[in-house]
């Protein structure tokens, strides 16, 4: 017996109490079913339709019909009590019957239909609680924890607020206020339980509350301005207001600073830090000026001795302070080495970063927390690093980005070149990619390179490595790829037994001597930058030192989770369409994006999305328990570091090109 069975109970449950007080405040009862059938499915779309704008807001735009098919997951019931009673007006405003008292009539019944749903909610697992070690926890699957049982403290509210309204109900002066009532009651026993939720919080609106919390307080709100309107008309309606304007003026003060601000704040800086050597400081000065250029007040860094990450941390908190606490972007030259009792004279280190966890630690290194200036964990800054160890190395890098810089470029820039298939994940991962490419703006074109033999994508696959390259050779604004990874090499397909990969030495096979757009390789440890001299360059590294291949590398240093670069690949494409200044402004978003919505474990963002749920089939028993680690997502995009510079511009389309298109 799971959530629909009780689902349909309660509404079964609900509509005869909603009905049998309606016939009683004389509504007939064939209206009587008509306009509690109406409330319902209306309920059930908004329902649906706040859970979609909350999580999927890109799904009403490019699916409206799904956003709105409430049979596949019926979302929040906060949803209900805003749509639901549009439904009845329509009926009653037909019949020409009063509204709220009929509408109150209908209160007690809602209550009590989700209070019996709220059993299906226990038997299902979802709306969960954070873990416990109260008396009354219970056990959660999803969290494969102790929990407070929220979808009790829900039932209790419900319970209790039915009680309340149906015995208000038999005084008939009291009906028309029953429905805002129920709202005032509905906000407040859920805001309550709210703070014991171990669900998904959703966006941040405002700092300390859940997503839920504020849609409480807007419910509260709107209910009591109503009861004041209804009770006091003209006076009830100033009340009201002052009432409405206190709430936005809080909101408005408590709110975080949209990212647009934060973006805008960090541009209009122009502090540009360069951390670096002493070998390299001097030789800077054609990069230099050419920033200079731009604006950017460029201060340069160059240690003699090898820094620590804290003395590092130390100069850009200094340097920060002088500038309202922002910079623009951070430029770390140097490589990273990794012998600690011989430390080259190019190395500057990465910052060490580690997750605990019961079955084993995942430690890496990362440069993206050089860029947290506020010390919660996000980035505020985007941050990269030209992994040179020399100064002939860091001649030709400047040179590549003044030649990106200068470079023209004609309609054949705009494409993207894909690559896509993993051993045990390629079906998954073509699905998955599929959906995604086809949400890539319409002035992108694609070149797309197929694991699955039987692809039209495909080709001969022994031959796709070289198609790859020589596609890159070519102009494109972007290229990614997505498989297995190692050190110096990708593997994203396999043919009559043997591996298809890509390794380092492949690399001088690219023909171009004109740099192509930014590189995502979605696959684990690609991008190490901190490995032994003795085994070369990261295949990460390899590609950024190319004169011809791309003007930035993103790539990871260490093991990812394959869920986390469906995250990444799906916060790129959004990116994109948000159509960001420069390289480094596009990964610093994606950060952003993940670290708001990568609170939860994998095991709980799957219960929105049928990719992770796909995916999460396909993950071996051995790593089964890295999808119940909440934040494991957070942790994970901050192993993709930028080998590039981040000021360098994304050559976008510009607008009449774009409204061309879409024409």
């Amino acid at each position: 017996m799971g959530y629909w069975f009780w689902g349909m109970v309660g509404i079964i449950a609900g509509s005869a109490v909603s009905i049998r007080n309606a016939g009683r405040n004389g509504l007939s009862f064939p209206v009587s079913v008509i306009g509690i059938t109406a409330f319902v499915y209306c309920g059930l779309i908004g329902a649906r339709a706040l859970y979609v704008v909350i999580f999927y807001p890109r799904m009403v735009l490019f699916n409206l019909p799904l956003a709105l098919a409430f049979w596949q997951e019926t979302g929040t019931w906060l949803g209900a009590p805003l749509l639901g009673p549009i439904g009845a007006f329509i009926v009653l405003k037909i019949s020409k019957k009063p509204f709220w008292t009929n509408l109150g009539s209908f209160a007690p019944g809602l209550a009590l239909g989700h209070a019996i749903t709220r059993i299906g909610c226990l038997f299902t697992g979802c709306c969960y609680g954070a873990p416990s070690s109260v008396p009354w926890a219970i056990y959660s699957e999803k969290l494969n924890a102790m929990v407070h049982p929220t979808q009790i403290y829900s039932m209790i509210g419900e319970l209790v607020s039915f009680v309340i309204l149906q015995l208000l109900w038999r005084k008939t002066e009291y009906r028309r206020y029953l429905f805002p009532l129920y709202g005032i009651l509905l906000g407040t026993h859920r805001f309550i339980s709210e703070f014991f939720r171990g669900s998904d919080a959703g966006p941040d609106i405002i700092p300390g509350l859940r997503i839920f919390q504020v849609i409480c307080i807007c419910i509260f709100t709107i209910s009591l301005c109503i009861i004041l309107i209804l009770k006091w008309k003209k006076l009830g309606s100033i009340i009201a207001a002052v009432f409405v304007s206190l709430t936005l003026i809080a909101g408005a003060t408590l709110r975080p600073t949209p990212e647009s601000e934060l973006i805008a704040a960090r541009q209009s800086s122009q502090r540009y830090l360069v951390i670096t050597r002493s070998i390299f400081a001097d030789r800077l000065a054609a990069w230099k000026a050419e920033r200079g250029k731009q604006g950017f007040d460029v201060v340069v860094r160059g240690w003699t001795r090898a820094p620590s990450t804290a003395d590092i941390k130390d100069w850009i908190k200094e340097q920060t302070g002088k500038t309202d606490g922002i910079c623009s972007y951070i430029l770390i030259v140097g490589d990273c080495g990794i012998d600690e009792d011989n430390i080259p004279k190019w190395h500057i280190p990465s910052v060490k970063h580690k997750i605990q966890h019961n079955q084993r630690p995942i430690e890496f290194i990362t440069d993206a927390l050089y860029g947290d200036l506020n010390g919660d964990g996000c980035p505020d800054v985007p941050v990269g690093r030209l992994a040179v160890q020399n100064v002939t190395q860091l001649k030709a890098q400047i040179a590549k980005i003044l030649n990106y810089k200068y470079q023209t470029i004609g309609p054949e820039w705009f494409r993207a070149v894909i690559w896509m298939g993993a051993r045990g994940y390629t079906s998954h991962i073509i699905e998955m990619a599929a959906s995604m490419t086809r949400l890539l703006p319409k002035w992108m074109d694609r070149f797309i390179i197929s694991a699955d033999p039987s692809s039209t994508y495909s080709g001969y696959p022994p031959d796709q490595p070289g198609v790859f390259l020589e596609q890159l050779s070519r102009p494109a604004f972007l290229s990614f790829v997505i498989s297995h990874g190692s050190f110096r090499s990708i593997t994203p397909a396999s043919y009559k037994g043997k591996e298809i990969f890509l390794c380092v030495e492949d690399i001088t096979q690219l023909k171009s001597q004109s740099p192509s757009g930014v590189m995502f390789l979605l696959g684990c440890d690609s991008g190490r930058f901190n490995m032994p001299l003795s085994v070369g360059p990261s295949l990460a590294e390899a590609f950024a030192d190319h004169p011809g291949g791309p003007i930035g590398v993103v790539a990871a240093t260490g093991a990812t989770n394959p869920l986390t670069n469906y995250f990444i690949s799906a916060a790129m494409i959004d990116q994109i369409n948000s159509r960001p200044e420069t390289i480094g402004d596009f990964i610093l978003g994606i950060q952003r994006r993940i670290y708001r919505e990568g609170k939860p474990p994998f095991s709980e963002l799957a219960q929105r999305d049928p990719h992770v749920r796909s995916l999460m089939t396909a993950v071996p028993d051995k790593e089964k328990y890295t999808l119940t680690i909440p934040g494991l997502l957070r942790h994970e995009v901050l192993m993709y570091n930028l080998i590039g510079d981040p000021s360098c511009k994304l050559k976008l389309p510009d607008q009449g090109r774009i409204r061309k298109d879409r024409g």
